[in-house]
């Protein structure tokens, strides 16, 4: 087990939901509580003997998170990493080795999300679910 510290002037930054792949790493969606305009990368990945590394996906993906990611998922067959906003109506897909956006979907109060044979389903407040 490793511990690992966020950077002091990340001291807003509420680490909240998490999964795992099969190599150990760990990525981790991120609360930001501050102003919208200082928020750090809301994706990290924790690996065993390489520390912290946060998963830039682009100002105008981050900023449809509105400082707010709601659930992350891993699909470990894909090598793929969900993460999902209610507060931007955001579900983002990113390729877990690169951290390259592969998909971004808008939907209304969108949270939950879930692996499932080569995708993600997720699913919103109003009772919605996609793929």
């Amino acid at each position: 087990m490793e511990k690992h510290d966020l950077p002091g002037d990340w001291a807003r930054l509420s680490t909240r939901h998490m999964d795992i792949l099969p190599d150990g790493s760990v990525h981790v969606g991120c609360q930001w509580q501050g102003d919208l305009a200082e928020c750090p990368p809301l994706l990290l990945r924790f690996a065993r003997g390489q520390g912290m590394r946060p998963v830039p996906m682009g100002a105008d993906v981050e900023a449809r998170f509105a400082g707010y990611v709601g659930s992350v998922a891993t699909n470990k067959a894909e090598g793929l990493v969900g993460l999902t906003s209610p507060h931007g109506d955001v579900a983002v897909v990113v390729e877990a080795a690169t951290g390259r956006v592969l998909r971004v979907t808008g939907q209304e109060d969108v949270c939950g999300i879930a692996p499932q044979r080569g995708d993600f389903v997720t699913s919103s407040g109003l009772g919605r679910f996609g793929a």
